[in-house]
């Protein structure tokens, strides 16, 4: 009698269907699938076995009706606790086909892909890409699926275990090894691709020996050193799929280096990816190519400008998603819808290499101008697959640098034309690894020359040709521009160059705001209570006292509060009256350019204080002069200095002087609002932040006015207002404020006997909606911030512009697009002239 649990004897009513033998099979054993032999544990096709003499079968696996096989060694009397040895996995994008897989042999919480299959219309199986070879019987043909498992199984999981091989090995796809660089800290990510391709080169894919030798030339093994020290962040790009490494900004020139030349080796690995996917069929399995494949297709996104080229043209045709945001429409042909058009278009474009840039444009004169950053010449492979193998590539990087410079270059030159018919002449400067760095090109081009000339090379693949790699003046000489600053050094790499002049008309639109008279457009006027553009600014101040002097009294008097006092009203009296000017104009103070942007929210609250009679002029026809730093300051300072000296009285009227003159900026809010809750008058201070929640935009602002608010709101009864506010202060969890808020937040729900689940965020802005307490920034300041950022780009006033911009990048899906704008309004160009 057997003693092994898995052998049983076949009853005579049972079915048996032998099958035909498969590479790797032990010689002298035979397998089949045997149903109706024993009880099954659920709905299934039976047994995969050995078939033994004597109407005898080894059990193995049981093959359950839903593309599962569960290996085991008795019969199955059901299936908890089990998890499947194999798996069919219908592709959620493709009809009829998916992966056959098995768990993952290094432990892995995600399955590994060893092979994909097909169906037939009826329901008929067949092998695609298997890692294993199956034999030429069952890969030729299509089976029903209780034979399609049986065979699945031995090939994949049986067979490999009977040579001493786990299950898997060798398997997945080359997606899934670069994705796994996102799971755990990058170092060791690095460091585990590099192991699995150089101390395993018996067993590694040729994907995995060619990822390790990018690494390893790029100076993965320094990552680690600089992740000590610095916050370094692989993430990958929502608009093009590739990697980004975010780091410091005070990271070496060194360091940096070293992140963008690793960051370029990871992203030639998504280009071997798109390439193996479309080579077999959109999968791109692990085993199924070699290095010479991997080196080709890395080289070939060094050269292959025509893709990208081909896509911006489609792009040119296509409608401009970001013309309108939150309901304000630019002008179509405007500059905000050529801007947008233009910072789509670059985001989309897919390179080896990180793109950085910055750009200007007039479109009167119809002229743009383009900074951008190509890559160092130590950022290229140090090596390249030839005929005989790998060979040292070294000598000829700093060509090759120089000829994607080239390429590049005719790339922004397309987008920038493309970007609008009115753009007639564009000049590109490229800058070495930053745009802080070295000016190594500067290419201006005309548009009927380039659209006739340059373009086609550029779209048909001329200049993807391998024969330009090493020939940068080739390259520049199929582009023909009509104006140009470049120089090669000995090795055909680019030398430092001062760039071509940044047009007359590009610097123009590039002075300070303060100085720049421009009238502003009508519908602009009454948004933004200003006729000119002058009256915008916020960061000059001409005042007979500055603010400087406000800081040199706190820093003389630290402690002496009475003798600073005395010296701040000194200040205010030199200073003189602040209130309508000849104009009919009110003073404002704003403590950042963004506040002047909202000056439609301004409700008038404290101007009653010093202007009894403003309030009606809060209006379209309102009109504003700067008020003094210095006053602000002053007004700021004696409250606070009161208020330690015991009289409460005089320190809420200066805050409240600080409130008129500063209607717009949280702070002011704040300080009212803390001389109310220092006299415990919670009420008050609740009502001045509520109204000041109305106008503040950035984190550190309302998050503090939250947590301030949560307080007064407990100390008056209203709990679960209170609850919420603390809840919002949440929003940001690993700031000291938040720590301090999650103490408080845990006393009030201990103190209120509140045993709810912590209340999450859509909660605590519904409960703040009801109670008619602002969620900032508001849908209302969001709205007004959209209006003035796309009206002041169309009016060419883009240092005035920028904030409005940034601030949308912080509150906008696909933010990228408005960061990189609000990036180049900011900047520009004719800062590099």
């Amino acid at each position: 009698m057997d003693q092994d649990p898995a052998v049983i004897k076949l009853p005579l009513f049972s079915k048996t269907s032998k099958l035909a033998a498969i590479p790797g099979q032990s010689e002298g054993v035979t397998y089949g699938v045997v149903w109706d032999a024993c009880r099954d544990p659920e709905h299934g096709f039976g047994y995969v076995a050995e078939l033994l003499p004597g109407r005898r079968a080894r059990l193995l696996a049981w093959l359950a009706a839903d593309g599962k096989v569960y290996s085991c060694d008795r019969p199955l009397t059901g299936l908890a606790g089990l998890r499947p040895s194999l798996e069919l996995a219908q592709w959620q994008d493709r009809k009829g086909q998916g992966a056959i897989r098995v768990p993952d042999p290094n432990g892995g919480g995600q399955p590994v892909i060893v092979g994909e299959y097909q169906t037939t219309w009826d329901k008929r199986y067949g092998f695609v890409n298997p890692t294993r070879d199956p034999g030429r019987f069952f890969l030729t043909r299509n089976w029903e699926l209780r034979y399609f498992l049986a065979v699945s199984w031995l090939t994949f999981v049986h067979i490999p275990q009977t040579q001493g091989v786990a299950a898997g090995s060798g398997g997945g796809r080359i997606g899934e090894v670069i994705l796994n660089l996102l799971d755990g800290p990058l170092p060791d990510a690095l460091d585990a691709l590099i192991w699995r391709g150089t101390t395993q080169q018996g067993q590694a894919s040729g994907f995995e020996r060619f990822a390790a030798r990018q690494l390893v030339e790029a100076g993965a093994a320094d990552v680690r050193a600089i992740a000590a020290e610095h916050n370094v962040t692989l993430v990958r790009l929502g608009s093009t799929s590739l990697f980004w490494l975010r780091f410091d900004d005070d990271v070496s020139p060194e360091q940096r280096a070293t992140l963008l030349a690793v960051e370029a080796a990871l992203n030639r690995l998504w280009f071997v990816e798109w390439a193996a996917g479309a080579a077999d069929g959109g999968t791109g399995m692990l085993h199924a190519f070699d290095e010479r494949f991997c080196a080709q297709a890395a080289q070939g996104a060094l050269r292959e400008i025509s893709r990208n080229a081909g896509a911006v043209a489609q792009r040119e045709r296509a409608d401009n998603p970001y013309r309108t945001i939150r309901g304000a429409e630019g002008a179509r042909g405007g500059i905000w819808d050529v801007s947008t058009r233009f910072v789509d278009t670059c985001e989309r474009l897919k390179l080896p290499f990180r793109l950085e840039y910055r750009f200007d444009t007039d479109l009167d004169a119809g002229v743009m101008a383009v900074r951008f950053t190509v890559p160092s010449a130590d950022a290229f492979p140090a090596s390249r697959m030839g005929e005989r193998g790998w060979y040292d590539a070294r000598a000829g990087r700093p060509a090759c640098a120089a000829t994607y410079a080239i390429r590049l270059a005719g790339l922004m030159t397309q987008v920038a034309f493309a970007s609008s018919v009115r753009v007639m002449a564009v000049d590109v400067t490229a800058h070495e690894d930053g745009l802080a760095g070295r000016s190594l090109l500067s290419l201006g081009f005309d548009r009927t020359p380039f659209l006739m000339e340059a373009l086609p090379p550029l779209k048909d693949g001329r200049l993807d040709n391998p024969i330009f790699d090493d020939d940068p003046l080739a390259v520049l000489n199929v582009l023909k521009p009509v104006r140009h600053a470049v120089r090669f050094a000995g090795d055909r790499g680019l030398c430092e160059i001062t760039p071509l002049p940044v047009h007359a008309s590009l610097v123009a639109k590039r002075q300070e705001v303060w100085r720049d008279w421009r009238p502003l457009p009508e519908p602009l006027r009454g948004l933004l209570r200003a006729d000119t553009v002058a009256e915008l600014d916020v960061m000059h101040d001409d005042a007979v006292v500055g603010d400087d002097e406000v800081r040199a009294i706190l820093e003389e008097n630290e402690e002496s509060p009475l003798i600073a006092s005395v010296q701040l009203e000194a200040v205010l009296s030199r200073i003189g009256e602040i209130g309508l000017d000849e104009q009919g104009r009110l003073p404002l103070y704003c403590a950042y350019p963004m506040a002047r942007l909202i000056v439609s929210l301004d409700s008038g609250m404290g101007a009653g204080s010093v202007l009894p009679d403003a309030e009606p002029l809060r209006s379209a026809d309102t009109r504003y002069w700067k008020a003094p730093d210095a006053a602000y300051g002053a007004h700021l300072w004696l409250s606070r200095f009161a208020r330690q000296e015991g009289d409460a009285d005089r320190g809420l009227a200066e805050a409240l002087q600080c409130l008129s003159l500063a209607p717009t900026t949280a702070r002011a809010y704040i300080e009212v609002a803390v001389c109310h809750a220092e006299q415990e008058q919670y009420a008050q201070a609740a009502e001045t932040l509520t109204q000041g929640l109305r106008v503040a935009l950035l984190p550190g602002d309302f998050l503090y006015m939250y947590y301030r608010l949560a307080y007064a709101l407990w100390r008056i009864g209203r709990t679960n207002e209170a609850v919420a506010c603390y809840t919002m202060v949440l929003r940001e969890p690993n700031t000291a404020l938040a720590e301090t808020a999650r103490g408080e937040l845990a006393e009030l729900r201990q103190q209120i006997d509140d045993t709810r689940p912590p209340m999450a965020l859509a909660e605590a802005e519904q409960v703040l909606y009801a109670a008619n307490i602002p969620v900032s920034p508001t849908e209302t300041a969001l709205d007004a911030m959209a209006a003035v950022a796309v009206g002041l780009t169309d009016a060419g006033v883009p240092m005035a512009a920028h904030d409005a911009v940034w601030l949308m990048s912080r509150h906008m899906r696909n933010s990228d697009v408005y960061d990189s704008m609000a990036a180049s309004l900011r900047d520009g160009v004719a800062d590099r002239s």
